[in-house]
């Protein structure tokens, strides 16, 4: 967002330095109300130039708030709209979130794409600064450009290698509830191996059983073979439902931003948290429902169904 150039005085400013300020005392719910009010303003004075900056500053508020998938809407609208004024410079920094954003969500193509307009952007914007000889500037540029460059290289070799070694379907890690999301790595003994054939998980030489929650024992779960999965292991009965026993264990998917409703678990910081994914009436927003409110995970999860010991 430092990259972004601001809007000229007047109330869209306004509101969206208060914007910058609520985020300055942590204040999301001041921070979320000024970006709409800024938007307000700009519609109801046709300020087009306004209205785009209103949305990219919402969508960096979305992504702070790890609503991943609504920040990178948000800033798809701000992008189309600077492109039609042909503000480049912020054109290029709603790029850069937008790829953030998807790289929170995991999709690395279009994470890759959005970095690579950024820097076709970067570059035109360095011819211009050339061509009217400013050099300052155009180091400036020069330099953002190596930037995205660095990070278009690593993308696929860094992230994309991180996630799929320590989630594979054929390879699931087991946490236990006091365990970080940072121990679910390749290298631990305890893991779960899924026999595709047979549909059965194998946990130390004992075979298990997938079943959905709430469900006759017997129902199938679908898996899908790009999802990344761990399993946790239940530390009690009814832990997470009435079926769910000590040995047991949750197959959770991976999530960072949750869009659904559902069974889920999300670290707290110092444990996993079994709970509930539910979207509220007023906000269509999905949160997680729990014994302890407003619990905000970095880490979480939907809950697929419970791994039984086969009787």
């Amino acid at each position: 967002m430092s990259l972004v150039e601001p809007s000229p005085p007047g109330p869209v400013h306004v509101l969206l330095t208060k914007v910058s300020n609520a985020w300055g005392q942590a204040n999301r719910d001041e921070a979320l109300r000024s970006c709409y009010a800024a938007m307000r303003c700009a519609n109801q004075a046709n300020d087009l130039a306004g209205l785009a900056l209103a949305q990219l500053y919402l969508a960096d508020t979305h992504a702070r708030c790890e609503h991943w998938a609504e920040g990178a809407n948000w800033a798809r609208r701000a992008i189309r709209r600077f492109r039609l004024l042909n503000n480049n410079r912020n054109a290029m920094a709603a790029h850069l979130l937008l790829a953030r954003l998807e790289r929170s969500l995991r999709n690395l193509d279009e994470a890759q794409m959005n970095y690579q307009r950024a820097l076709d952007l970067c570059r035109k914007l360095q011819a211009e600064e050339k061509r009217t000889a400013r050099r300052e500037a155009a180091a400036w540029y020069e330099g953002i450009a190596e930037e995205i460059q660095g990070t278009i290289a690593d993308i696929s070799t860094t992230v994309t290698g991180q996630f799929d070694q320590t989630y594979r379907l054929d390879f699931i890690p087991i946490l236990y509830i006091s365990d970080g999301p940072d121990r679910a790595t390749v290298e631990r003994s305890d893991v779960v191996g899924h026999l595709k054939t047979t549909g059965e998980f194998l946990i130390a030489g004992r075979t298990y059983h997938l079943y959905p929650l709430g469900e006759v024992l017997g129902s199938k779960v679908e898996l899908k073979p790009d999802a990344p999965y761990f399993a946790l292991a239940i530390p009690e009965d009814g832990w997470l439902d009435p079926v769910s026993k000590k040995g047991d264990y949750v197959l959770v998917q991976k999530q960072l931003q949750a869009t659904q409703e559902g069974p889920g678990v999300v670290w707290t910081g110092e444990n996993w948290m079994g709970g509930q994914f539910e979207r509220d009436a007023t906000t269509g927003e999905v949160r997680f429902v729990s014994p302890r409110p407003h619990i905000i995970g970095a880490e979480r999860g939907y809950v697929v169904g419970l791994l039984k010991p086969r009787t």
